[in-house]
């Protein structure tokens, strides 16, 4: 769970880094280009982990790439859907993901909003 929040991380920075953006400098082109190539990277390792310990997870991934247009481009690094247990169906949960999971992810979310809220809090 912990490595999903991390990538999802990963993935809002990125956006944050090109949103607003028409045309990047080339150093930071780079940089982008280097970003998403570890994003990529860590998110092959992260399924690998979900098909041991979300099975429902691994089902949904297939299924949205199944439903993807063969034509279009895939989705860059930064818009890959992860399918953390948030992002299943309580359908897809109950076969597919076992609610310790489910609760992990609710309970580092959580301290993710505190740590944030005390971040904030301190820089005012």
């Amino acid at each position: 769970m912990v490595k999903g929040l991390q990538l999802e991380h990963a993935q809002q920075k990125i956006k944050a880094t090109i949103t607003g953006t028409t045309l990047l400098a080339p150093d930071k082109e780079s940089k982008i280009h280097d970003q998403r190539r570890q994003v990529l990277s860590k998110i092959q390792r992260f399924c690998e982990l979900q098909a041991i310990h979300m099975p429902g997870a691994i089902r949904a991934i297939e299924a949205e790439e199944a439903a993807r247009d063969s034509e279009s481009l895939p989705p860059t690094a930064e818009n890959i859907r992860l399918w953390l247990p948030s992002d299943l169906s309580k359908d897809q949960r109950k076969g597919g993901c076992s609610a310790r999971l489910v609760k992990m992810e609710t309970e580092l979310c959580v301290v993710q909003c505190s740590d944030m809220l005390a971040y904030s809090l301190d820089d005012t």
